[in-house]
């Protein structure tokens, strides 16, 4: 980010109504346009999924947020609507999706403490072990 420019200030921004375009553009950073995303959308980092869908669904108001994703960047979200699938139609679809909804996730949380153990982990390798 530009100097000056904080992750507080960029917020305070979108939630006094300014465009999202236009505060990324300020930033320095992309913007991409506004679409639905659902819960196991391989599109997204799996940080920001979960924040997404944590998040309070707007009421007459956007949600306006942000996440710290894995590598240790961070992404700022704007919920402005969310809709709910009909589940009543077909409940093995909806165990499926939960299975796989808990398979990403555990898969999200395995990937951050292995990138957190490499991270903090002091390696020493002891080539006299192959000869």
């Amino acid at each position: 980010m530009p100097p000056g420019c904080t992750l507080a200030g960029t917020l305070a921004k979108l939630t006094a109504g300014e465009k999202l375009d236009v505060v990324a553009k300020a930033a320095n950073v992309s913007a991409e346009p506004a679409r639905f995303v659902g819960r196991g959308d391989p599109s997204i980092p799996a940080a920001l999924s979960t924040a997404v869908f944590h998040a309070a669904r707007p009421t007459d108001k956007p949600v306006i947020s942000s996440a710290t994703l894995d590598d240790g960047s961070t992404a700022v979200y704007v919920v402005t609507r969310t809709r709910v699938a009909d589940t009543t139609a077909n409940p093995t679809l909806v165990q499926q999706q939960n299975a796989q909804l808990q398979q990403r996730s555990a898969q999200g949380e395995v990937a951050a403490y292995i990138n957190e153990a490499r991270r903090k982990a002091k390696i020493v390798k002891n080539m006299a072990v192959f000869e």
